[in-house]
């Protein structure tokens, strides 16, 4: 009776050891949530490359005579040049050293001014039109060539512009680009076939580039 009483003891005492040991066994910590939020990281847009060639600007052709006397011994000079627009051909003409007075000017068919001028053939017509003036009378009325009369000063020098719509220096029907611009002794008075304007004392070839050869 006394044995178990003490092995009843001895239970109570382990299993009152448990349940402090159980109650002094520390808790473990939760975990604290993080009060402060984190913030995205900044996204760096790259803006993506443009895969559109810029367009090349168009290239616009121009054309340019030197013209000189057509003797050894003439002073004559002068230049003509000749751009293509959205208006037409626009076309200046400067001369020095000229006798005063008016003198008929005109684009001839050939590209050379051997033989006095003479080489550069007739007046360009490919509309096979009578003699008149171009900027007036239009192709059905005079010579694509037909730019009419230069006036020269007392200082022996003067200039005209044209601006001309379809007229070209190297593409369709009226193409002046190789031809001759001839500068004649008289005024062309417009009568047929040619004027009347006398012998050739300026010529010069038209030369064709573009706009920008020199940039």
């Amino acid at each position: 009776m006394r044995r178990l009483m003490w092995n009843f003891i001895g239970v109570l005492v382990v299993a009152s050891g448990t349940a402090v040991f159980a109650a002094k066994e520390p808790a473990v910590p939760k975990a604290k949530a993080n009060a402060t939020s984190t913030k995205p990281s900044p996204v760096t847009v790259v803006p993506a490359k443009s895969t559109v060639t810029p367009a090349t600007p168009a290239r616009l052709r121009t054309g340019q005579a030197v013209i000189r006397g057509t003797t050894p011994k003439s002073p004559v000079s002068g230049t003509a040049t000749f751009a293509e627009t959205s208006e037409g051909m626009k076309i200046t003409v400067q001369v020095a050293k000229v006798p005063p007075g008016k003198h008929g000017l005109h684009i001839h068919e050939h590209d050379s001014c051997a033989d006095q001028g003479n080489a550069a053939g007739g007046h360009y017509n490919p509309e096979s039109a009578k003699h008149g003036l171009l900027p007036t009378e239009g192709f059905t009325g005079a010579h694509a060539g037909d730019f009419g009369n230069i006036e020269v000063g007392r200082d022996g020098m003067g200039t005209l512009e044209l601006t001309i719509p379809d007229l070209s220096l190297a593409d369709g029907r009226r193409t002046i680009g190789g031809r001759t611009i001839v500068l004649h002794e008289k005024e062309d008075d417009f009568g047929q076939p040619t004027g009347n304007a006398g012998g050739r004392i300026g010529c010069g070839v038209i030369i064709v580039g573009y706009d920008d050869d020199e940039r």
